[in-house]
């Protein structure tokens, strides 16, 4: 198997793309190489605009080069053969970390579901030195699994053989009832099968030994231990009592067979499909310790995380901070589209003073050129003139009638924590337009592992 590595939405000519095959032989190479371009020709059925599409990890064709979206994660060119990873364009940011930040508000943890898209009932690839991505996704399976066992757990019902006396329930098995209590004459028992309702079900039983292993993993790197991941552990400790109930025993892919996500059930969609990942990636049996190259070179399903959503979320949480009064426009599905047929869904709008904020994900300059940024000036621009979103913030939409500011918020990887973001310290963009200002979002380094 052969796994092309990519940088999120950077531009990649053909030539840059078979460079991975140089070292091969000429006969290799040609060989590879034919396999691949039908490849890609199939991954991307056509030229138009796939920027949003998760499951491609938004790859599209932009000026006859091949681009990846604003998505990171990994998915298949060519099932079991040929995969694509795609990586963060800034390095140093600690997406985890903007995650995390980003449940502490309940109104923002409420919108986070277009930030990850994972495909468990795919193959999964091989990957080296995955620990951001791991990290990414032990964060996602605690944080559902945590909000399912305060508001969806539930019981269902297991079969149990026991040997009742003076009575029966369910069905008599008679090799046990003849062997436990005919042959040493106890007539009086009679050994029964049946049903009973309990928490320590199958479904459950996946999710303690997806928190096992994610556990183990925890624990083994102490750095992590500190500061913005600690949430992690405050997650496994009310996971870990909610179902203490629950037996510890190894799962595998069968055992996600036949659940049927309806009903009361349907919550748990979304943690088994994570705790799936998490025991293919450090292994399917809780009761053994985590191996050392299990935690280094592991096999994780097709996923995508949306990188400029989860910028957006980021800039969302700080901003409730020290705005109350802040309407979000939420984007992939959700819109708060803003007009009929001239639609438009700015980021954020803070009606009591009369702000436009859009977040944009991209790197930040000290110095702009005009042609750095026309096209974020062009958006604003039709910001401030639309009726609907004038209306929005309780304006006439008049010649003269203009929101008091506009904001543009770019990312910057920064040491400071997650401090709200002051709006009275932004910088004026543009000359031309005097009430546009842009503004640096710190976002967390990374940490060293």
């Amino acid at each position: 198997m052969k796994t092309f590595q990519f940088k999120e939405a950077q531009r990649y000519s053909e030539c840059k793309i078979f460079e991975g095959y140089l070292q091969l032989e000429n006969e290799e190479r040609e060989n590879a190489l034919s396999e691949l371009k039908p490849a890609l020709e199939n991954f991307i059925s056509d030229k138009n605009d796939l920027v949003h599409d998760a499951s491609r990890l938004g790859f599209c064709w932009y000026q006859n080069n091949l681009m990846p979206g604003n998505f990171v994660g990994l998915t298949w060119l060519k099932e079991k053969k040929l995969a694509i990873q795609v990586t963060p364009k800034f390095q140093d940011m600690d997406y985890l970390s903007m995650y995390l930040k980003c449940t502490e508000n309940s109104t923002v943890a409420e919108h986070l579901g277009n930030v990850f898209f994972c495909w468990p009932e795919q193959e999964p690839i091989e990957v080296k030195e995955a620990q951001d991505f791991l990290w990414f996704i032990i964060g996602i399976f605690l944080q559902s699994t945590h909000k399912l066992c305060l508001r969806h757990l539930r019981k269902n019902f297991i079969r149990t053989d026991e040997n009742l006396i003076g009575k029966t329930k369910g069905r008599v098995l008679f090799s046990s009832h003849i062997r436990e209590n005919i042959v040493k004459a106890r007539p009086d028992r009679i050994y029964s099968q049946f049903q009973i309702i309990s928490d320590n079900c199958r479904e459950n039983q996946i999710l303690v030994a997806a928190l096992e292993k994610c556990v183990q993993y925890i624990a083994r790197n102490s750095n992590f231990n500190k500061g913005s991941y600690s949430k992690l552990w405050d997650w496994s400790r009310v996971i870990r009592a909610s179902l203490s109930n629950v037996d510890l025993k190894p799962i595998t892919n069968r055992d996600f067979l036949n659940i049927r996500y309806k009903g009361n059930y349907s919550s748990y969609k979304e943690p088994h499909q994570y705790a799936k990942m998490i025991l293919n990636m450090l292994g399917a049996d809780p009761t053994q310790e985590l191996k050392e190259e299990e935690s280094k070179k592991v096999k994780i399903h097709p996923f995508a995380i949306c990188m400029y959503e989860l910028f957006e979320r980021y800039c969302e949480v700080l901003l409730r901070d020290k705005y109350s009064d802040l309407w979000a426009g939420y984007g992939l599905g959700e819109g708060n589209d803003l007009g009929d047929e001239a639609k438009a869904r700015p980021d954020f709008l803070i009606k009591n003073r009369k702000y436009i904020l859009d977040a944009k994900y991209k790197g930040h300059k000290t110095e702009y050129k005009f042609s750095d940024y026309k096209e974020d000036l062009k958006q604003m621009a039709w910001y401030s003139r639309h009726k609907y979103v004038l209306e929005e913030l309780g304006m006439t939409g008049d010649k003269q009638d203009y929101p008091e500011k506009m904001f543009l918020l770019y990312p910057e990887i920064s040491d400071i924590g997650n401090p709200p973001i002051n709006l009275d310290f932004a910088i004026n963009a543009s000359e031309s337009i005097p009430f546009l200002f842009k503004i640096k979002v710190p976002v967390p380094r990374k940490k060293n592992s």
